[in-house]
């Protein structure tokens, strides 16, 4: 229960945006985003918002558990969501 697993067939980058990269996933501590958002939102499972600092194209996943996370990134006036795993 303590342990998660996640492998790269797990994470699905987006059909829409192929630009739009995020990495390395899953993370540890630092997750770098491939442009620089106008804004992101990031859940837990159960849909809490997660307050993480933003700065750049770099967020600190660092303070926060194990566990899969969705990613809401807003750029030039559209919304692309990515799942994002840490350990």
């Amino acid at each position: 229960l303590n342990n998660i697993f996640c492998n790269s067939s797990s994470i699905l980058e987006s059909a829409q945006n192929p630009s739009l990269k995020i990495f390395p996933n899953p993370a540890t501590e630092n997750l770098y985003l491939s442009i620089d958002p106008d804004a992101v939102e990031l859940t837990d499972g159960d849909g809490k918002n997660i307050n993480v600092p933003l700065k750049g194209n770099c967020l600190d996943l660092g303070k926060l558990n194990q566990g899969i996370y969705f990613l809401r990134v807003q750029y030039k006036g559209k919304y692309y969501i990515q799942k994002v795993c840490k350990i």
